[in-house]
């Protein structure tokens, strides 16, 4: 009897062990199926607002945006010729301060950059090695004197001798001073026109430094009663 309950019991175990088996099956099952369904809807509404999407007409390009570009984008002759001044300043400017320390002499290859140098190399007899004191205390005067005046305008003598001499080598100088004119006509002589050049057609952080080799530029030309740019 006890023999025959175990073979019922275990007949049911087994049963119930394969109706469970069947049913988690059949529960995965239909989680794929519910799983490709919910994927089916989500696919049809994307291609449905895909579908909108390109009904839609193109965006229309801002004219306010394309007037502002083209603002923002200077001639490219206008900004070259305006490089060309800035080296034409720097070179002027340069020539007049040593103009100022070295008014009879021959400055090729005299710079500001260099003119402690100079000075020693004038003041010194090649020959002798004799130093002409006199002379050496009066040019280191005068060089002092015009730095003193500039600095009043901004100029920096540990600065902007070396930007002088990179703006030149950089952007070079005008070939034909009295030639060259402004959209209005205005002759970039003229300290008002270049400075508006410079606004507008210079960019970085070398636009204010090059502003104050113009104003030390314009207030040594106007000290000299002549025009800013000399031949």
């Amino acid at each position: 009897m006890n023999d025959i309950l175990h073979i019922v019991k275990t007949d049911d175990v087994e049963t119930l062990t394969a109706e469970s088996q069947r049913l988690l099956a059949e529960n995965a099952k239909l989680r794929e199926m519910m799983g490709l369904m919910q994927e089916n809807v989500e696919l049809r509404l994307t291609l449905k607002d895909y579908k909108k999407s390109q009904d839609l007409p193109p965006p229309r390009k801002s004219k306010e945006g394309s007037k502002d570009k083209a603002c923002k984008s200077p001639d490219a002759e206008k900004v070259k010729q305006c490089k060309k001044c800035v080296g034409e300043i720097a070179y002027q400017l340069d020539r007049r301060i040593m103009c100022a320390i070295f008014p009879d002499q021959r400055l090729y290859g005299y710079w500001v950059a260099n003119v402690k140098e100079k000075i020693i190399q004038v003041t010194t007899c090649s020959q002798t090695g004799k130093v002409n004191e006199q002379l050496r205390s009066e040019l280191m005067q005068r060089y002092h004197r015009v730095m003193d005046e500039l600095r009043k305008l901004g100029y920096d003598d540990k600065v902007h001798p070396y930007l002088i001499e990179y703006l030149v080598n950089t952007y070079g100088i005008m070939k034909e001073r009295t030639t060259i004119h402004t959209e209005d006509m205005s002759p970039v002589d003229d300290p008002q026109v270049l400075r508006k050049m410079i606004t507008e057609y210079m960019f970085g952080d070398k636009v204010q430094d090059i502003l104050i080799l113009l104003n030390c530029l314009a207030y040594l030309a106007k000290k000299k009663g002549s025009y800013i740019f000399i031949c």
